[in-house]
């Protein structure tokens, strides 16, 4: 964390106590209430069955009445739109079959859903008093559940985020009609406050256990409290935190458009699944248009329904659309956006680098933040280089258990297959040398996480995308390794002219008999020299040269291993780009101190590649000559281009 831990702790500690202070209000008496009422009362944000069934008649919604089936909020969703009454009738039988629970995240949602029907079709004529009582006994019965799961409490964990919601759910909907529906409410209110808020704001809308799990569920259940929240109560947390917490909330839905790559999957990152954009995406981002009136995000609703005519949805979820989605709503291009963005500084330490937002554009990710759970990955440094094609990506793929031997327990997850710094020990040949392992799955409060210091990995300690044409950083990886191992390990970066990408690092060893590397993981076969090497895929090309060689040398290591070890892949996913090996540029044993400056120049296929040089090196800084006659200064922390 940048600032010091009792700085950044005090004041995400002050916003969970205000949060916590505020009166949550008292919940509405009539139905519906959850997501929608009967009237706004003049309030544009509050969605109202008119507007629902306005949406019903407009054309542009038959792609989402088509596949408005399976789930029961789908079917109660139907009924409301269209006056479906065989379809209210569907969703009344799914409410009164007991729910099946497997005690995942699933179960918080399907407690949800349950709340959502009932609350929804509460005044349908074909809803009566037995089966309304068999549905309360049901929900009831799911939210004790989702209580008893709750004693064993990960922060954030996917299930933290849909058991409290589905508690939230059955707290607003039951108001009146259950006496003890009051306490899931002040359960949920105070740990989504207390813990569950300030986790989302300290990662500053990013995830820390990719795109899968985090827009499936962690951005998407949180969005649906907030909204939750606001018709029932009329609390209006969405403002909140636009006014007093960074914009957090908004920032997911950039974070999603910022971090899909031009070739329109998702960042690659954390345990990675689902990297396209056609089902998690779209409702995440609509529900905070609707809230936020972002022309932007606006925009790109549009750009995914004619990208993916078909669907946008996951199975079960196009009710979402007559909630939050509004086709006459203005729009603007994702060219408004900024090219560059930081997510999360001070805990996953994200930073985006785009040179514009066309197919062949380079594209940038960096990563260097803490531990947040066991779908994250010990990749703190770690650099993802796109143009026109993934050029420098991450190895590996999600694939294999989360336990013993395997894929993804001894290579996927581990340093070794990111782009980073390895510390490694000669003397054990099997030696991966990458950050602690460090697993610890009882963070059940902010409060927990703030005092466990094993999770701390990573900070970035500078920053700075102000001019145009140099963006900087500087991270500190030491946290992350043993201390048996490294004094201090740091990464710099600066981006010159959205062409050449120059990483400077450092390394300080505990005591000399250790050996650094530095990884750049390849998806096709590099041409090495003495100094570097080249790398040629599709309309894009990287050439990383490395200077001051000395006694440093390159390597290729073909496949997924670690040592004498290789990790094969018991399948390889889709869009999992897992990559052919790895370059190794390997420094010494004998110096405490250890520096790598490689200039990766990033360009098309068919453009000249120059060469840099240290045209002067002192004791505070460098300085180097790029190929198109300008010099960087670097003098850490800080970068001046010339």
């Amino acid at each position: 964390m940048t600032l010091p831990m009792f700085t950044v702790t005090l004041l995400l500690c002050i916003a969970a106590d205000a949060l916590a202070a505020v009166d949550p209000g008292e919940v509405i008496d009539s139905h519906p209430r959850l997501l929608i009422r009967a009237e706004g009362g003049g309030d544009k944000r509050i969605v109202t069955l008119e507007m629902i069934r306005n949406r019903a008649e407009d054309p542009r919604f038959d792609q989402f009445e088509r596949r408005l089936n399976r789930s029961p909020v789908n079917h109660a969703m139907r009924a409301l739109a269209y006056g479906d009454s065989a379809a209210a009738d569907e969703a009344i039988a799914m409410l009164l079959t007991p729910l099946q629970y497997t005690n995942t995240t699933w179960d918080g949602i399907r407690v949800m859903w349950a709340a959502f029907v009932f609350d929804w079709l509460y005044t349908h004529p074909n809803f009566d008093d037995w089966e309304k009582a068999v549905a309360v006994d049901q929900i009831v019965t799911g939210a004790r559940h989702l209580e008893e799961l709750m004693r064993d409490r990960h922060l954030f964990h996917t299930r933290m985020y849909a058991w409290t919601v589905g508690l939230a759910a059955a707290g607003y909907a039951l108001k009146g009609h259950f006496a003890g529906a009051a306490d899931f409410i002040r359960f949920a209110e105070h740990y989504f406050a207390e813990s569950l808020l300030p986790g989302r704001r300290l990662l500053g809308g990013s995830v820390h256990n990719g795109f899968g799990y985090g827009r499936h569920y962690i951005m998407w259940l949180t969005g649906h409290y907030l909204s939750m929240v606001y018709s029932a109560t009329g609390r209006d947390l969405w403002s909140e935190i636009r006014d007093d917490q960074e914009d957090w909330a908004a920032n997911e839905a950039r974070f999603i458009i910022q971090a899909r790559q031009p070739d329109g999957l998702m960042a690659k990152f954390g345990d990675c699944y689902r990297r396209t954009s056609e089902r998690f995406s779209f409702r995440v981002i609509a529900e905070r248009h609707w809230h936020y009136h972002d022309p932007v995000f606006q925009g790109y609703l549009n750009f995914l329904l004619e990208e993916q005519p078909e669907s946008v949805f996951e199975i079960g979820n196009d009710y979402i659309a007559y909630l939050y989605y509004d086709p006459d709503a203005p729009v603007a291009p994702v060219t408004e956006l900024p090219t560059r963005s930081l997510f999360g500084r001070h805990g996953t330490g994200f930073a985006i680098w785009r040179s514009g937002w066309g197919r062949d554009d380079t594209w940038i990710i960096f990563k260097a933040g803490d531990y947040f759970g066991n779908h994250g990955h010990y990749d703190q440094g770690h650099v993802g280089i796109f143009r026109s094609e993934p050029l420098l990506p991450e190895a590996g793929a999600y694939t294999g258990g989360f336990s013993g031997q395997n894929h993804r327990m001894d290579f996927y997850r581990k340093s070794v297959a990111h782009n980073t710094i390895l510390i490694t020990d000669p003397t054990v040949p099997d030696d991966e040398g990458g950050q602690r392992i460090y697993m610890n799955q009882t963070l059940g409060s902010f409060d927990e996480y703030n005092a466990d210091l094993g999770a701390e990995m990573a900070d970035i300690i500078a920053y700075d995308d102000s001019n145009p044409s140099c963006s900087y950083l500087l991270a500190d990886l030491s946290a992350g390794y043993p201390r048996d191992r490294v004094q201090r390990v740091t990464r710099e970066l600066a981006l010159v002219d959205n062409h050449f990408l120059i990483v400077r690092d450092q390394v300080t060893l505990a005591r000399s008999g250790f050996l650094p590397k530095v990884l750049w993981h390849c998806p096709v076969e590099p041409a090495l020299s003495a100094d570097g090497f080249q790398l040629v895929r599709g309309k894009g090309k990287v050439s990383l040269q490395l200077l001051e060689v000395g006694d440093r040398r390159l390597t290729w290591v073909e496949g997924h291993r670690v040592g004498g070890r290789l990790w094969e892949m018991t399948r390889v996913p889709e869009n999992s780009d897992p990559c052919l090996g790895r370059v190794e540029l390997t420094g010494s044993t004998d110096s405490l101190e250890q520096e790598f400056i490689q200039v990766l120049d990033i360009t098309g296929r068919e453009e000249e590649i120059g060469r840099a040089g240290i045209s002067r090196r002192d004791q505070d800084f460098i300085e180097i000559e790029l190929p198109s006659g300008r010099t960087l200064r670097l003098d850490g922390p800080g970068a001046e281009l010339r």
